[in-house]
């Protein structure tokens, strides 16, 4: 209780949370957050940012524990919507190529 760990997602279990068609390029692991609370010996409950639309219980297989310094620069899940799917929105334009169309 008190410990920071990851939580690893299962893009092919939550639908919700597949950004790509391919499972190699989602990323295993999100956090830290910190462990709440243990539920006997294989359950515990995160604290989960505000707006999470996951239950903040997790089995011990789908927690790594959080080594190095507590702070993280971005511990956010991805936004999802209404429906349960991620919102995608690009941080900046880098560059933008016209083709004219004959």
């Amino acid at each position: 209780v008190g410990d920071m760990v990851h939580v690893k997602l299962q893009p092919y279990r939550h639908t919700s949370l597949s950004i790509h068609r391919h499972l190699k390029l989602h990323s295993k692991y999100y956090g830290p957050f910190r462990v709440l609370e243990k539920i006997g010996q294989i359950v515990y409950i995160l604290l989960l940012p505000v707006g999470c639309q996951l239950h903040p219980t997790f089995y011990i297989s789908q927690l790594k524990k959080h080594i190095g310094p507590d702070a993280v620069p971005n511990p956010k899940l991805p936004l999802l919507d209404a429906d349960g799917h991620i919102l995608i929105q690009p941080e900046a334009l880098l560059e933008r190529k016209l083709i004219p169309r004959v």
